[in-house]
Formats: C-alpha cells, sequence, structure tokens
C-alpha cells in the first residue's frame, strides 16, 4: 500500500447521470504514480466517481478513459479500470485485476489477484473471478461460482451456480456450467453443452454440441463427448474415447480407450467399454458385462452379466466408423 497520505486525485465538476440517476464526477489527478495499465501524471483527467468511496486514495489503483464506478463499487489495490468498462453494485476490484472495454461488474461480485474481465462480458452475484484468469466476449459469471488460474470464459459462455472453472481450461460458444461442477486442467467446453450438477471435466476432454454433463460423472483425457449425448451418475469417460450422437453412459459404467458409443445406444450399470469396441444403434450394455478389442453391437442387442465381447480384428477402424 502506498503510505503517501497526500489526496492522489479530486472531483471535478465535470458531471454525468447514470442511467440509474446516480450522478458521477469525472476525476483529476493530484500526484503522478504508475499503474499496471499507464503511468499518471498530475493533473490528467481520469474516469469516473459518485464519490471518494468508489476509487481509493491507497494504492495504485485508478480509472482511466470513460470508466466509471458507482453506487457502493470498490476498487482499491493496483487494480485499474479504463475503456468503458462499468463497475456498481457492492462489488470489488482489488489486487491487480484490470476491467476494460465495455465490460460490466455488478452485484456482490469480487475480482482480484491478476485476472482481467474486458469485452461485453459481465461479472455479477456473488461470483469471484481472480488467479490469472480472463473473462471476455459476451460471457456472463454469476451466482457463487468461481474462475481462477490461467482459465478462459468467453463468447456467449455462462457459468453460475456454485462451479468452478481453473486450471487452463476454457468455456465457450453457447456453453453453460452451473451447480458445483468443475471444470479445469486443459478441458474445454463449447458448443451448447450443459455440464451441471457435480460433474466434473479435466484432463484435455472436450464437451461440445448440445452434450450434458451431470451427476458425479467424470470427463477426461483426451474424450470426446458432443452432439446430444449425456453422460450421468457415477460413469466415467477417459482416454480417447467418443460419445456422440444421442447415446447415454450411466450408473458405474466406464468408457476408455478408443472405444465409441454412438446413436441411440446405452451403458449403464458396472459395464465397461475400451479397446476400439463400437456401440450403437438402440444396443445396451449393462450389468458387468465387457465390450473391448475391435468389437461391435449394434441393433436392439443386449449385453449384460459378467458377459465379455471381444473380437481381436487386426483391422484398424478409423475414427467415427460405424
Amino acid at each position: 500500500m502506498n503510505t503517501n497520505t497526500e489526496k492522489k486525485y479530486e472531483l471535478t465538476e465535470e458531471t454525468r447521470v447514470m442511467p440509474t440517476g446516480e450522478t458521477v464526477y469525472r476525476i483529476k489527478a493530484l500526484r503522478s504514480f504508475d499503474t499496471i495499465y499507464k503511468p499518471v501524471k498530475a493533473g490528467d483527467l481520469g474516469g469516473w466517481v459518485q464519490s471518494e468511496a468508489n476509487l481509493s486514495q491507497d494504492g495504485n489503483c485508478w480509472l482511466f478513459d470513460e470508466a466509471t464506478a458507482y453506487q457502493n463499487a470498490k476498487r482499491t489495490d493496483n487494480s485499474v479500470g479504463f475503456g468503458n468498462s462499468r463497475q456498481f453494485g457492492c462489488s470489488v476490484q482489488s489486487g491487480s485485476s484490470q476491467q476494460y472495454g465495455a465490460s460490466s461488474q455488478f452485484g456482490w461480485s469480487r475480482q482480484f489477484g491478476s485476472s482481467q474481465q474486458y469485452d461485453n462480458s459481465q461479472q455479477y452475484g456473488d461470483s469471484q473471478q481472480y488467479g490469472d484468469s480472463r473473462q471476455y466476449g459476451k460471457s456472463q459469471q454469476s451466482g457463487n461460482s468461481q474462475q481462477f488460474g490461467s482459465s478462459q470464459q468467453y463468447e456467449n459462455s455462462q457459468q453460475f451456480g456454485s462451479s468452478r472453472q481453473y486450471g487452463k481450461s476454457q468455456q465457450s460458444g453457447n456453453s453453460r456450467q452451473s451447480d458445483n461442477s468443475l471444470q479445469y486442467g486443459d478441458s474445454q467446453q463449447f458448443g451448447s453443452s450443459q455440464q451441471y450438477e457435480n460433474s466434473q471435466q479435466f484432463g484435455s476432454s472436450r464437451q461440445y454440441g448440445k452434450s450434458q454433463q451431470s451427476g458425479n460423472s467424470r470427463q477426461y483425457g483426451n474424450s470426446r463427448q458432443y452432439d446430444k449425448s449425456w453422460q450421468y451418475d457415477n460413469s466415467e469417460q477417459f482416454d480417447y474415447s467418443w460419445q456422440y450422437d444421442n447415446s447415454q453412459q450411466y450408473g458405474y459404467s466406464r468408457q476408455y480407450g478408443n472405444s465409441e458409443q454412438f446413436g441411440d445406444s446405452r451403458q449403464y450399470d458396472n459395464s465397461w467399454q475400451y479397446g476400439y469396441s463400437r456401440q450403437y444403434g438402440k444396443s445396451q450394455q449393462y450389468g458387468y458385462s465387457r465390450q473391448y478389442g475391435y468389437s461391435r453391437q449394434y441393433g436392439k442387442s443386449q449385453q449384460f452379466g459378467y458377459s465379455q465381447n471381444p473380437t481381436y480384428n487386426t483391422d484398424l477402424p478409423e475414427k467415427g466408423d460405424k
């Protein structure tokens, strides 16, 4: 914290009225200091505040350009706002955070660390953004959600509930992450996909299309889930496995290796699918059954109990070959 007791800025007589009725004042620097964005010189005009309660006189925090802080919003430490960004409600910006573009932060949300919020993104509710995370595009973060690490949220994606996004994960497109779900590692969620309840997505996995991941399910490794497929309960999908079309995986089932599940197929109970196996059509695999090797299960067939369905075909199928 800067121990200089001299005020670093004053309110000028230049005012404007916000759409919600508050009058804000242009600020003017009274002394020179450095910020994490660029230096401020004595006499420089800055952004807008409703009162000195919105921008600390301590530290190197500052508002540049048309950036505005009003209502009960607070900016402290080394955080900066610039562009046309707006901070209002009871939101707090601290640490070395940066807010710019046409982004807005409101509610009781918190942004700190070295995080950045920009473009037309919105952060509100009791959400927190910190670490080296980035929120941009038209994305929205709300509820009690947290975004941290080096994660990125962008385009029209939404994160809410008590969900967590961290590591180097990315959320984009029209995707939704909610409830107590976790997304981390190098995973990516995009398209119109949904991740919710207590599900976890990590590793280098990808979830996209209109797919859904819920329950206590886990998707990881280099696995892919897309189209209208659904993974839920305590199921796991990992390695290089693919799940797509209208297929469903649930119960305590496992899908891994280079296996594929597609069509309207169902895999559940404690069944396992692995190797280069394919399950499709309206087939069902359940119980403690195992499907592996280069086997195919399709049509309306059912595999259950403790049955095993291996095929040792030496012809390597192409990925996505039905």
